[in-house]
């Protein structure tokens, strides 16, 4: 007679897959495995988080553009680049006797200051002051370079061009080709642009932001949380690699161009500094709401 058990007892073949027989079952089964389904809506909460990142980066970006062209920032960054470009103060040292006479002589009769090279700049004999026969540059400085910048800040590179000539493109990705674009790009028509842009783009962040919440279950604020963390972080990082390599840059260059590198990089720290403030804000945010799950 045949023995027949439901387990083989041999070393090595409990812990082996099962072998089921007519005779018998050896070995033990697996044990069952439970599959749980997909969380309602999940694939949906996915694609709208992603959707808000890739907004929330977009709205830093157009952010920082707008507040670079603003008055506030565009005006002194416009008389930063005419002092660059002019050396007013070598400028003034070379005209000052007839500045001097000009002052002398008063009234409201139009100096022409030659060298300076923003069309349009007038500047009249009863601005121009001197105390005890001494030219006061600080404050003819601070006049031609107030209206040079709002001449820059309107018309653009376009300034410096008189109006009755047309002036030759510099070639592309030379020095020349980088001041002018810096300078055109902090033009008031530009500024009206982008702060459209940034309420239009801030306006889908509101949205997709109160779509997730109520596709949201749980954590619906660490989801939004996360977004701005990883909407402005590229923002962050890639700010941060062009002021570094403009840092280097700067570090061999000088001059006048030593100048306009020093000044795109206040520019681009503008716009690390509010990707950094969004990434804050998104940890703020994202932490203690991950924290409040457990």
């Amino acid at each position: 007679m045949r023995m027949t058990t439901s387990r083989d007892e041999r070393p090595g073949r409990s812990d082996g897959a099962p072998v089921i027989t007519e005779h018998g079952t050896w070995g033990s089964p697996p044990p069952s495995i439970h599959f749980e389904p997909l969380e309602r809506r999940s694939e949906a909460r996915t694609w709208t988080t992603l959707a808000l990142a890739a907004l929330v980066a977009l709205w830093v970006c157009t952010l920082a553009l707008s507040q670079m062209t603003s008055r506030q920032v565009a005006i002194p960054t416009a008389e930063r680049g005419i002092a660059a470009v002019t050396e007013i103060d070598s400028l003034l040292a070379l005209h000052e006797d007839e500045l001097r006479a000009a002052s002398t002589a008063g009234g409201d009769k139009t100096v022409d200051l030659a060298g300076f090279p923003i069309q349009d700049v007038l500047l009249k004999a009863s601005e121009i002051h001197c105390s005890n026969g001494v030219l006061d540059r600080a404050a003819l400085r601070s006049v031609l370079l107030s209206r040079g910048a709002e001449l820059l800040y309107l018309r653009g590179s376009a300034a410096f061009t008189d109006p009755s000539r047309s002036a030759d493109p510099p070639p592309a990705l030379s020095s020349t080709w980088g001041v002018r674009l810096l300078l055109d790009s902090i033009g008031s028509g530009l500024h009206e642009r982008i702060s459209m842009a940034v309420w239009a783009i801030g306006g889908l962040v509101g949205v997709t932001a109160g779509l997730l919440l109520l596709l949201g279950r749980r954590s619906k604020l660490g989801r939004i949380g996360w977004a701005l963390f990883l909407g402005a972080l590229p923002v962050l990082l890639a700010a941060s690699g062009l002021w570094v390599l403009l840092f280097l840059f700067g570090r061999v260059n000088g001059g006048m161009l030593h100048e306009f590198v020093s000044i795109s990089r206040s520019l681009v720290a503008l716009g690390a500094q509010d990707a950094l403030l969004v990434c804050l804000a998104g940890l703020g945010i994202a932490i203690p709401a991950s924290l409040a799950r457990r």
